[in-house]
């Protein structure tokens, strides 16, 4: 899996720039806990919302600059 992870990352590196693909990987922390709230049943309090939304707008700010 993590040689799967690897690999989808320098092929990204060769299509786009380090930027987004840093900052897609970024994401992937997000998903992580949305995926641990949905199928866990985990908490997913105010932290991670906050969290989150910082995340997400990072990931816009880097997308139209």
């Amino acid at each position: 899996m993590m040689a799967t992870a690897y690999a989808a990352a320098l092929g990204a590196l060769a299509l786009t720039s380090a930027s987004y693909v840093v900052a897609g990987r970024g994401l992937s922390v997000v998903i992580g806990a949305l995926f641990g709230s949905l199928l866990l049943k985990e908490g997913f309090g105010t932290s991670r919302v906050v969290g989150a939304g910082l995340m997400v707008s990072g990931l816009v700010l880097i997308a139209f600059t």
